[in-house]
């Protein structure tokens, strides 16, 4: 076989394994597998596709520590170094009687940040009106995975999220993977797919 052909076939199956690639889901986020089965049974973590990846400088931003204003929100990793902050639709929250909070009006903006104990931002990703995080889980000290939605006119494609902080080399890796047409947008009003929607303990109607 010439050479020319051997580099097309390995090319071909390094494509293949790069779309197929494992995805390492924390299993504290099934909940959210099972709700998008209420109405797509057919949803299966490995028939998520590979979107690609980008790398992000590590950029602390000081001005930032004033939009981390509840700690309900914070999910602190293992070590209690970094925690995530992930505000859906930067929700106005407040505190009930019983000392539980209650979600409010949601604002266009979507958007995930990641901090050190010192309330220091390094991330900031932002997602619009359409596109948002459901959830977020530590996979480890330095891996965040999110799940979450995209709305494309009466299709809701579901995305999981996977950031791996690197900070040798000051960067923030972020891969994403689709699963398209996951769902009818008119099919929302019968899930939970917000994270505090499960969360009795914490928050009230």
């Amino acid at each position: 076989m010439k050479k020319p052909a051997l580099i097309f076939i390995f090319g071909l199956l390094s494509y293949s394994r790069l779309f197929s690639e494992e995805i390492a889901f924390p299993p504290e986020l099934m909940w959210w597998i099972y709700e998008i089965r209420k109405v797509n049974a057919a949803v299966e973590i490995q028939d998520f596709k590979f979107a690609g990846e980008t790398r992000e400088d590590i950029i602390y931003y000081d001005s930032l520590k004033m939009l981390l204003k509840y700690p309900v929100l914070m999910r602190w990793n293992y070590s209690g170094n970094y925690f995530a902050y992930n505000d859906y639709h930067r929700a106005d929250i407040s505190r009930t009687r019983s000392g539980k909070y209650r979600i409010g009006a949601f604002d266009d903006v979507s958007y995930l940040m990641i901090a050190d104990r010192n309330k220091k931002v390094f991330l900031c990703e932002s997602f619009g009106l359409n596109k948002s995080l459901d959830a977020v889980y530590w996979l480890t000290d330095t891996v965040l995975v999110g799940a979450g939605e995209a709305i494309y006119g009466d299709t809701v494609h579901v995305l999981i999220s996977r950031y791996t902080i690197d900070m040798k080399n000051n960067k923030i890796l972020i891969k994403t993977y689709f699963y398209e047409n996951a769902y009818k947008t008119a099919d929302r009003k019968f899930l939970k797919t917000r994270w505090f929607e499960h969360r009795n303990d914490y928050f009230e109607d």
